[in-house]
C-alpha cells in the first residue's frame, strides 16, 4: 500500500508499448480508491505528437520522447475496477481549470505504480458544474479503425453516462473539496524509475 509522499509511477500503455509515463506522489491509498499527485514540471515521457492522430496510435507508431508536466499540477483520483479517473486540474497560478473524468481501462497495479489503457472518449467539467464530452470525433474514428469493437465502444459510453450521473448529483469525489487542497511544499519532484519502459504482465 503506497504510503502519503510515496512516488509511483501512472502510466498509459497499449500492448504496443508505454504511451505516457508519468512520475507521480501518493496523497491517499487505501482499499477504496488511490490519488496520486501530478507535480507542476514533473518529467515524463509522451509520444512526440502530443494528440497522436487515432490511426497511428491503432498502428503502434509512435515512439516516446522527454517531456515535463505542462502547466498547474492535477490531482488523479481512482477507485478500483471502476472504469475512469477523476483529474482535479489547476492552472500555473493555482485557479481550478476544473475536473477532467479520463475514461479507461480499472487500473492495474504494477511493481512501479499503476497502469491503464485510455479509451479516448473524456469528459469535461467546469467549475460551474457545467460539462461536456470530449474527443467523440476520435472515439468514432478509434471505433472505426478497429482499436475498440462496438460492444466495447457502447460499455465505454455506458461507463461515460453512469459518470455524467454522478456529475448531477454531484456526488464523490466531485463534492469532497480537492480543488482546494494543496501539496506537501515538502515533496521532492518525483523522477522516472529504471525499468519504465517495461511492460508487465
Amino acid at each position: 500500500m503506497l504510503q502519503r509522499g510515496d512516488h509511483a509511477l501512472f502510466r498509459y500503455v497499449w500492448p504496443q508499448g508505454v504511451f505516457w509515463a508519468l512520475p507521480t506522489t501518493a496523497v491517499e491509498e487505501d482499499p477504496g480508491r488511490s490519488i496520486l499527485w501530478v507535480a507542476p514540471g514533473t518529467p515524463f515521457k509522451r509520444p512526440e505528437v502530443l494528440h497522436l492522430p487515432i490511426p497511428r496510435l491503432a498502428a503502434g507508431d509512435w515512439t516516446v520522447t522527454d517531456s515535463s508536466w505542462f502547466g498547474g499540477g492535477a490531482l488523479i483520483i481512482a477507485e478500483p475496477d471502476v472504469a475512469h479517473a477523476v483529474w482535479v486540474m489547476w492552472d500555473e497560478g493555482g485557479a481550478l481549470i476544473g475536473w477532467y473524468v479520463n475514461l479507461e481501462e480499472p487500473r492495474r497495479r504494477t511493481p512501479l505504480g499503476y497502469d491503464t489503457t485510455d479509451h479516448t472518449l473524456d469528459i469535461v467539467v467546469r467549475p460551474d458544474r457545467s460539462w461536456q464530452w470530449k474527443d467523440e470525433a476520435e472515439f468514432a474514428e478509434a471505433v472505426d479503425v478497429g482499436l475498440f469493437s462496438p460492444q466495447k465502444a457502447a460499455e465505454i459510453r455506458a461507463e461515460g453516462e453512469r459518470v455524467v450521473q454522478r456529475i448531477g448529483a454531484w456526488s464523490a469525489p466531485f463534492n469532497e473539496g480537492w480543488e482546494n487542497w494543496r501539496p506537501d511544499p515538502d515533496w521532492p519532484l518525483p523522477s522516472l524509475p529504471d525499468g519504465w519502459a517495461k511492460l508487465t504482465g
